[in-house]
C-alpha cells in the first residue's frame, strides 16, 4: 500500500509541476510620438519563428481635427450587406472607450432599436451612433456576427472605414473593432489580450519617430506586471519569454481534478501490475508464449495505425474538438453544448502529454488493446488462426477506421466504449458462474459504464437498456443496497445531464436538444419512426448517398491551421501556430490522400466506407440468437443505439454511426467463436 501512495505522490507532483498554465492577461505598451498614421507590430515565437498569426498590428490615429479638442466617430449599418448574407442587420453588444464599458445616451442613436438589457440593432438606412465624448487612446465597438449580419461603416473624423461583419462559421459569435489614437500630448497607449500558453520571445517593432517608454501585462485582478524589454536590429525592441510571469501551478478546482487523475492513473498501474503478476511476471509478460497472440494482434495494431498518425501528424481537429481542447486548457473555461466529460477527458490526457497528438495515441492504444484482447481470446478458444486472421487483417486496413483513430473527435471514444460494453455482457453470460471480478475491476467498470452515458449525448439510451440487458440474461446477482445505490447514482448523471450547473456555457443545452427532439417525434406516430427507420437502416452507411458535407475526413484536414477562424473566434489564446505544410512522412501523405479520395469512389466505397453487408449481420445474429449468443448480446448493444439515433434524432450522419462500422468487425471474429461453440462438445467455453 505505501509503495502506491508514494506512485500517486509522485504522479500528482507530475501533474501539478508538469502541466501549469497561464492565466489570462493583457499586454499594454504605452510610448510616445509626433507622428501619426504609423503602425506599430508586435509578434512573437512560441517556437515555430515569428508569423503573421502570431502578430498584432496597432494603426496610431492622429488626436482630435485642428481646432477641436474632440473626435468625431460614428457607426451606420442596418441596410448593406454582401452577396452570401441573409440580412443586413447590425447589432452592437458593447462601446469600450479607453478600456471602460461606455453607457450610451438615447441622443447619440439615431432609428436604433434598443431595450433595457438589450443590445442595439442597427436595422434601417438611417441606424447610426454617433459619438463625440471625451477619448484619449482608444475606442473599441463589439458586434455580434452570423450568416445574416450587414457591413459596418465607421466614420473616423471623416475617415470612412467599412468592416464586413458577415460569418457562416457558427463558432464566430462576435468581432471586436478597435481604433488607436494619440493623444494631444503625443502620447499613446495600445494593448492586446496576451496568448495563453508559453511565448519564448517577442518582438515589437516602431517607426521611426515612435518611442515606446514601458511595456507591461495587466491580470485581471489590476495587477501590473513590468515586462524589461532590450534594443534590437533597427527600431525593434525584444522581450524574452515575457509568458513566464503569469505562468500559475495550483488552482483549486483543477488540483482536484489532478488529484482524481493522479488516483486513476495509480488505479489503473495498480490493476495492470497485478495482471502482469497473474502471468508470471514482467519476463513471461512480455516474452512468455501464454500470450504471444495478444501480443501479435497487439503489436501489429500498433504499429499499423501508429504509422497512419505519423503520416497525419499530429492528427487532425475539426472545430467541435478545437473548442473542447481550449476549454480542457483554460481552468476558467467550461462548455456543455459538447458533454463535460469530453473537457475533462482532453484535461487527463493533457497531463500526460501536453500535444494534440495525445488524443490520437490514446485511441489508438485502446483500439490496439481492445483488438488485441478480443482477437486472442478467441483464438484462445479455439477459434483456428486460418478464419481469424482475415478478419483481424479486414479491421487492420479499414480506412475509416484508420483515419478516424487520428481525429479528434468524441465519435471515437464513444464507438470505442459501445464496442467494449457489446463485449462485457457476452463474456459475463460465458463465464456464467465462474466469473470472479474484484473490487478493482467492478469499479474500472463503474467509470467505463459512465463514460459511455457521458460521452456523447445519446449515450443517456443505456442507463436504462445496459441494466435492462444484465437483468434479462441474469449476468449477475446484485445486492439490494447496491441496486438501490446504482439506481440512486444513475439517476443523479441523468439529473445532472439535464439540469448542468447555470456557470457552465451552454448549460441547457441537452435539455433543449431534448426538448426539440421529443416535439419532433410527437408529430409522428411510433408506427410512423419505426418504419422510417427501418427504411433508413440499409443505407445506414452509405456515405456518397446520404451526402452530409461533414461526414468527408478531408474537410477537416486543415482546420487546426485555419488561423484566420482561430483568430475571429478569439481561440488563437490557446494554439500556437503550427507550419501547414511541415508534415514527417509529405511523400506517404500524398499517397495516402489519394488512397483516400479513392475509397469514396464506386466499388471500393463498399470496401470502406459503406461495407453494408456488416448492418445485415447485427439482427441476424439476433434472430439466430439461440446458435449464436454471444454475437446477438452484442448485436444488441450496437442496435440499441441505432435505434436511438434513428428514431429520436432521425439523422443519417455517417459519423454518428462510426461505432456500427467498428462494431461490424468486432462482430466477425464473435460469429466465429459462437461456430466453434456451436459445435463444440458443450458449447461452452472450456
Amino acid at each position: 500500500m505505501l509503495r502506491y501512495f508514494c506512485l500517486f505522490c509522485c504522479i500528482l507532483i507530475y501533474f501539478v509541476v508538469g502541466t501549469g498554465w497561464y492565466a489570462a492577461s493583457r499586454l499594454v505598451i504605452e510610448g510616445h510620438t509626433q507622428a501619426t498614421g504609423q503602425d506599430v507590430v508586435v509578434q512573437w515565437d512560441s517556437g515555430n519563428g515569428l508569423n503573421s498569426y502570431e502578430s498584432r498590428i496597432f494603426h496610431l490615429l492622429p488626436p482630435p481635427l485642428q481646432g477641436q479638442d474632440r473626435h468625431r466617430i460614428a457607426l451606420v449599418g442596418g441596410a448593406r450587406k454582401n452577396a452570401r448574407s441573409s440580412g443586413s442587420r447590425l447589432v452592437l453588444t458593447e462601446v469600450r472607450v479607453d478600456d471602460k464599458g461606455l453607457s450610451i445616451p438615447e441622443q447619440d442613436l439615431h432609428c436604433v432599436r434598443h431595450s433595457t438589457g438589450t443590445p442595439w440593432f442597427f436595422e434601417k438606412a438611417c441606424s447610426q451612433f454617433v459619438f463625440q465624448g471625451p477619448l484619449k487612446n482608444h475606442i473599441g465597438f463589439l458586434l455580434k456576427v452570423n450568416s445574416s449580419s450587414g457591413i459596418a461603416r465607421f466614420s473616423i473624423d471623416g475617415a470612412i472605414n467599412d468592416v464586413d461583419l458577415y460569418q457562416s462559421n457558427w463558432a464566430v459569435l462576435q468581432k471586436r473593432i478597435d481604433f488607436w489614437f494619440v493623444d494631444v500630448a503625443g502620447h499613446f497607449s495600445v494593448f492586446t489580450d496576451m496568448p495563453r500558453y508559453r511565448i519564448n520571445s517577442m518582438v515589437i517593432a516602431c517607426p521611426d519617430g515612435v518611442l515606446v517608454d514601458r511595456v507591461f501585462l495587466k491580470t485581471k485582478a489590476g495587477k501590473l506586471l513590468a515586462l524589461p524589454f532590450h534594443k534590437g536590429p533597427g527600431n525593434q525592441l525584444l522581450l524574452d519569454n515575457p509568458s513566464r510571469l503569469v505562468k500559475h501551478y495550483f488552482v483549486p478546482g483543477r488540483f482536484v481534478c489532478q488529484i482524481l487523475f493522479a488516483l486513476l492513473v495509480t488505479l489503473l498501474i495498480s490493476t495492470g501490475a497485478g495482471i502482469v503478476a497473474r502471468y508470471g511476471g514482467l519476463k513471461q509478460f512480455l516474452l512468455g508464449r501464454q500470450l504471444r497472440w495478444f501480443r501479435f494482434f497487439f503489436i501489429g495494431a500498433l504499429v499499423t495505425y501508429g504509422t497512419w498518425l505519423l503520416v497525419f501528424w499530429p492528427g487532425v481537429m475539426s472545430v467541435d474538438s478545437l473548442n473542447i481542447w481550449r476549454a480542457a486548457w483554460l481552468p476558467d473555461v467550461m462548455i456543455n453544448n459538447h458533454p463535460a466529460i469530453n473537457v475533462f477527458w482532453y484535461m487527463f490526457l493533457q497531463h500526460v502529454w501536453n500535444n494534440i497528438a495525445v488524443v490520437p495515441v490514446s485511441q489508438i492504444l485502446l483500439l490496439s488493446l481492445l483488438l488485441a484482447v478480443t482477437f486472442s481470446f478467441c483464438q484462445q478458444q479455439g477459434v483456428r488462426l486460418v478464419v481469424l486472421l482475415p478478419c483481424y487483417i479486414l479491421l487492420l486496413l479499414s480506412l475509416p477506421v484508420c483515419l478516424y483513430n487520428l481525429t479528434l473527435w468524441k465519435d471515437i471514444p464513444f464507438a470505442l466504449l459501445v464496442v467494449f460494453w457489446g463485449l462485457v455482457p457476452g463474456y459475463f453470460y460465458q463465464k456464467h458462474k465462474a466469473l470472479k471480478i474484484s473490487p478493482t475491476v467492478v469499479l474500472l467498470l463503474v467509470l467505463l459504464f459512465i463514460a459511455l452515458l457521458l460521452f456523447r449525448h445519446n449515450g443517456m439510451v443505456y442507463v436504462i437498456a445496459l441494466p435492462m440487458l444484465f437483468a434479462g440474461l441474469r449476468l449477475v446477482t446484485l445486492p439490494r443496497k447496491l441496486l438501490v445505490a446504482g439506481l440512486v447514482t444513475g439517476g443523479c448523471i441523468v439529473l445532472l445531464a439535464l439540469f448542468p450547473p447555470s456557470s457552465i456555457k451552454g448549460a441547457s443545452y441537452f435539455k433543449d436538444l431534448s426538448r426539440q427532439y421529443l416535439h419532433k417525434m410527437s408529430l409522428s406516430s411510433t408506427g410512423d419512426l419505426v418504419l422510417s427507420a427501418v427504411k433508413k437502416y440499409p443505407r445506414l452507411l452509405d456515405i456518397r448517398r446520404n451526402r452530409h458535407e461533414s461526414d468527408f475526413w478531408h474537410y477537416y484536414i486543415a482546420d487546426r491551421y485555419a488561423y484566420g477562424f482561430l483568430r475571429d473566434a478569439g481561440w488563437n489564446d490557446s494554439y500556437a501556430y503550427l507550419p501547414p505544410d511541415r508534415h514527417p512522412l509529405p511523400t506517404l501523405r500524398n499517397t495516402a490522400l489519394k488512397l483516400y479520395a479513392g475509397s469514396l469512389e464506386y466499388p471500393w466505397v463498399y470496401l470502406s466506407w459503406n461495407p453494408f453487408w456488416l448492418l445485415y449481420l447485427f439482427p441476424l445474429s439476433i434472430v439466430l440468437g439461440r446458435w449464436f449468443p454471444l454475437s446477438a448480446i452484442f448485436s444488441s448493444v450496437i442496435l440499441i443505439q441505432v435505434a436511438a439515433l434513428l428514431i429520436v434524432v432521425g439523422t443519417t450522419n455517417w459519423r454518428y454511426y462510426y461505432f456500427v462500422l467498428l462494431g461490424g468487425y468486432f462482430l466477425l471474429p464473435l460469429l466465429l467463436l459462437d461456430l466453434r461453440f456451436l459445435h463444440g462438445p458443450t458449447g461452452k467455453i472450456r
